[in-house]
């Protein structure tokens, strides 16, 4: 576990919102991280938190920042950054970051998402929602946002363990490097893993 005085991050955006920038920044600062794990990370936390243990069990004695909290298939999505008050709970003093973007940038990214070993974001959403209209969709994603959002907001006020970012923002090393109180490695920030626009 990390020792006293060098807290657990827990990075507590939606996928597209740079979760991949940001695994790779903490990487180049030496923090170990954990991004996704194959959807592995999400449903972990969701046995962790049924059988009773600590949400992060069996991740986190190696690592100590988490990101990508998510695992969809065509039946269930499970946004672990739900999770945040059982991550509070069971790691008291972490740090939390909440990486963000403009909605309808995000919304546009999640729509066009695809992965060659879980196909379209968009398609699998569809299916769980039991819907044809992407309409339907988006809107579920920006309320559920919304929603998050206003849960975040709550729950952190006047919290100095809360950090919001905007992910597109030019000074994105900066605000990271004071909340975490490191030296950044500038040159580590860059898009990864962008989802292409059609």
């Amino acid at each position: 576990m990390p020792p006293l005085g060098n807290p657990y991050i827990f990075c507590i955006g939606y996928n597209k919102c740079g979760t991949s920038a940001l695994h790779a920044f903490f990487e180049a600062n030496g923090i170990a991280s954990v991004h996704w794990d194959g959807g592995l990370l999400a449903r972990t936390m969701l046995s962790n938190a049924v059988e009773g243990r600590k949400v992060f069990d069996g991740y986190d004695q190696d690592y100590r920042a988490f990101l990508d909290m998510f695992f969809f298939n065509d039946r269930i999505a499970i946004e672990g950054i739900e999770f945040f008050r059982l991550m509070d709970r069971d790691y008291p003093n972490s740090l939390f970051v909440y990486n963000t973007r403009d909605m309808q940038a995000w919304l546009q990214s999640r729509r066009n998402h695809a992965s060659k070993a879980a196909g379209s974001l968009l398609q699998r959403y569809l299916m769980i929602l039991n819907t044809t209209s992407e309409t339907i969709v988006l809107d579920h994603w920006a309320e559920r946002r919304l929603r998050f959002e206003a849960a975040l907001a709550t729950y952190f006020a006047g919290s100095p363990r809360l950090l919001t970012v905007d992910i597109d923002a030019e000074d994105v090393p900066a605000q990271l490097a004071d909340f975490l109180n490191l030296e950044p490695n500038a040159a580590a920030w860059r898009r990864v893993n962008a989802t292409a626009r059609p």
